[in-house]
């Protein structure tokens, strides 16, 4: 029997992957308004939409991920590489030898192939379906869904009605030793509660996405996506099925 890593409600995987367990699925709202920095040059919705284009204008990408709690579906910590191509092939694999429940992806044009921890595995077409988020979604964080255009990394610009995104900068310069550039999302259901909180943090010079970190049931996650390498030379048989 196939196992499925995959969340029912498309807005839960697409704040923090998995955080907004409450919400469910909802038609299309607009953005409030939001503040430009201190220069004036960009909003932090532009500053978002850049980033996003930046990944869509790769061929090739490769990455390393530290995990610490960034989501309900892969808590603790752990460690993954990430290779892909504009094709669609991508190897997200765990580098870390913690116990962490993730498992690996191999994704070829049509189908990605998850091989679990006990050495089971499944076949999934590499779209995702409708109203989902896969596993390697959650896991390979906003970076692999700009990379891949999914429906998900969609959100951040086209929301769901009910649910209201606000964009603002945060204070925030440096981050985890990055010099970075924070864009705080308040994302709330209900407009008479508090909203939840999530930091997006940009490199400070640059489009490029060095993070996310958000507070979920008291306890902070976040992913640090460094090692970064822009067009680098892959394999041609990159995200083939691993021999057994």
């Amino acid at each position: 029997m196939k196992r499925r890593n995959r969340f029912p409600s498309l807005l839960k995987a697409a704040a923090v992957f998995a955080v907004l367990s409450s919400v469910a699925v909802l038609a299309p709202c607009s953005h409030s308004q939001t503040k430009a920095d201190a220069s004036g040059d960009v909003t932090p919705e532009r500053l978002l939409s850049q980033v996003r284009d930046h990944y869509h204008g790769l061929n090739t990408f490769s990455m390393t991920i530290e995990h610490r709690d960034s989501s309900g579906l892969f808590p603790g910590e752990y460690r993954q590489t990430l290779q892909w191509k504009k094709s669609g092939q991508f190897a997200l694999l765990v580098s870390s030898t913690s116990e962490t429940k993730a498992p690996n992806y191999y994704a070829d044009v049509d189908s990605v192939v998850t091989r679990f921890r006990d050495g089971k595995q499944s076949v999934d077409p590499t779209g995702p379906r409708p109203n989902t988020s896969p596993g390697w979604e959650v896991s390979g964080g906003m970076i692999l869904g700009f990379l891949q255009r999914t429906p998900v990394s969609d959100l951040w610009f086209k929301p769901m009605a009910g649910v209201k995104f606000t964009y603002a900068f945060g204070p925030r310069k440096i981050w985890h030793g990055h010099k970075v550039r924070e864009i705080v999302v308040t994302i709330a259901r209900d407009p008479k509660m508090p909203g939840m909180l999530v930091s997006l943090y940009v490199d400070a010079t640059q489009p490029v996405l060095t993070g996310f970190e958000w507070n979920g049931n008291g306890k902070v996650g976040y992913a640090i996506y460094s090692e970064q390498e822009l067009n680098p030379s892959l394999p041609a048989d990159l995200g083939s099925q691993p021999k057994p």
